[in-house]
Parts: C-alpha cells; structure tokens; sequence
C-alpha cells in the first residue's frame, strides 16, 4: 500500500511540475497536425446520464478532469479552510457602517456603507471611489503633486442604527 501511495504521489508531482511543457507541447502538435486535434476531440467514451440529461464523456473531458484533480491535490487544506472561512463570512455576516473621516478637526460621513472581508493588511480599508470622495478634505492634498491625499485617509467605522437593507423601486 505505501509503494502505491508513493506511485501516485510520484506521477501526481511529475504532471504538476510538467504541466506546462505538455501543454506547449500539445498546442505545437496542434499546430502542425491539426487532423489529430481533431481526431482527439472526436473521441468518446459514451455517455452518462445525471438528472435526465445525457452528457457526452469524451477525452477532452476525461483530460480536464484530470487536470482540475491534480490541482486539487496541490491545494493545501489551510487554503482551502480559508476560503471557506471567507465565504462563510460574506453569506451570513452583512454589516452597514457609517464611514468618518478626520482631517484637521473636520469631520466628513458616507453612511450605510456595507463592510466586506477582505484580505488586506490590519486596521486598513478600502473602499470603491466616487462613492467615498466625499470623505477626502479638498485641503488633503500629497505634498509636490497637488493631488487629493486619496490613498491615506484616517477614518473611523460606526454601525449604522438600521442594519437592514432598503430596496427601493421605481
């Protein structure tokens, strides 16, 4: 059993680490035969029905499958748990805040902002512009351009009083 798990291991990282010579490989072929392309892309192994609709197997299919799966073994659980985490937390947890910001004592608000997780370095945001202009001070500029100081704004995050949404039509 250990021989074996060392047989797959061995052949799952030799496709990974040539998968892209294969690929160029493949596309060279292509380009100079492109009769076996065809022919390739002829074959089938028959079909599968799943939900009352037949679905071709062919070896384009079969080679797809192979490949999303060797990717999917070099997916480390860690990542995986993360993206959960991050999907987890996106479905279910939908919080609005009113966004201040502080530039010499003056005060500007964006209200009912939606708050997203994101991967991005602590006690940091960002937000999408022209919604959030509002809170740069027209004084907040970069020191040799003139340019609005955009990139640096000092703010602050308070929940909004009403957390639901408000669709409205026309």
């Amino acid at each position: 059993m250990e021989t074996r798990k060392f047989t797959f291991l061995a052949l799952s990282q030799f496709l990974h680490h040539h998968l892209l010579w294969f690929l160029i490989s493949a596309y060279a072929i292509a380009a100079v035969y492109p009769t076996v392309g065809l022919w390739i892309r002829s074959i089938s192994f028959g079909d599968i029905t799943i939900f009352q609709e037949k679905t071709p197997i062919s070896l384009l299919m079969m080679m797809l499958a192979s490949l999303m799966f060797n990717a999917g073994l070099g997916l480390k659980t860690s990542h995986l748990a993360t993206l959960v985490r991050t999907f987890v937390i996106m479905a279910v947890l939908i919080v609005f805040v009113h966004v201040t910001s502080h530039f010499e004592g003056e005060e500007r608000v964006v209200r009912r902002f939606q708050v997203v997780p994101y991967n991005i370095p602590r006690r940091c945001a960002a937000t999408y512009y022209p919604e959030t202009n509002v809170l740069v001070s027209v004084r907040s500029v970069a020191d040799r351009s003139n340019q609005p100081a955009s990139k640096s704004v000092r703010i602050t995050l308070m929940p909004s009083a009403s957390q639901h949404v408000e669709v409205t039509g026309r």
